[in-house]
């Protein structure tokens, strides 16, 4: 993710298997002083392929400005310029996600707005039943869950399965191809998300924290058993 002034510019990430990449965008610099914000996550590593644990993550650089003037390109290079760095989120260290949070200033949501970068919060009732819930997460960007202090992990619906490759019907017949029988095509990864029972609260009040990178509307997320989400997808 890149800020410029202050100002959102763009986010990018690489694919499975292609960790590096390229990142350009058009900004709009001011006559002065111009700030430069760059925010790293690191979600997953390369597990395999000779020297795996070598490669590395992060901003590898350079980081540049390109300009084109009447046709003419200059660079000039920032790698060299003094920088400075924060590790993590003023929110993860003072542990917002815990529910220990009656003394921030939190702001009532408007349901179908979202915002990048936001810490949400909610409460909600768990169902009587003695068995284990999950979330629905659909509608949200990419980010990470808590529920009452326990993380339940990192989501990511936003990120979806490819459109093509389902069929109208489904025969597993025949030699083996890891392309039979697809379903979903087109729709989210990771939509449900599961909470143990032990993650709780006996007398059904619940605080569920997120931290949303992307930009998502936190008021569709739903909780709900196993067999109503059996029955939902059904």
């Amino acid at each position: 993710m890149i800020c410029m002034n202050i100002l959102y510019t763009g986010t990018q990430y690489g694919s499975s298997g292609n960790f590096k990449f390229t990142f350009e965008k058009p900004i709009l610099l001011v006559k002065g002083l111009n700030k430069i914000a760059l925010l790293s996550v690191t979600v997953g590593f390369a597990n395999y392929g000779a020297f795996f644990d070598l490669q590395p993550a992060g901003v590898t650089g350079p980081v540049q400005l390109i300009a084109n003037v009447n046709g003419v390109i200059t660079t000039k290079d920032l790698s060299n310029q003094q920088w400075n760095y924060m590790v993590g989120l003023v929110g993860e260290q003072k542990k917002y996600y815990t529910g220990s949070v009656d003394s921030l200033p939190w702001n009532p949501h408007e349901r179908g707005y979202s915002r990048k970068f936001t810490w949400f919060i909610a409460n909600f009732n768990s169902p009587v039943v003695n068995e284990s819930i999950v979330l629905d997460m659909a509608g949200l960007g990419k980010g990470h869950a808590w529920v009452n202090g326990n993380s339940i992990g990192r989501y990511w619906p936003s990120y979806l399965a490819t459109a093509d490759g389902c069929k109208e019907s489904c025969d597993y017949r025949g030699s083996y191809s890891p392309n039979k029988c697809n379903s979903n095509c087109g729709a989210s990864t990771q939509r449900w998300y599961h909470v143990p029972r032990s993650f709780l609260s006996n007398n059904g009040n619940n605080t569920l924290i997120l931290f949303e990178e992307f930009g998502g509307d936190p008021s569709s997320v739903l909780p709900m058993t196993q067999d109503q989400r059996k029955a939902f997808t059904n």
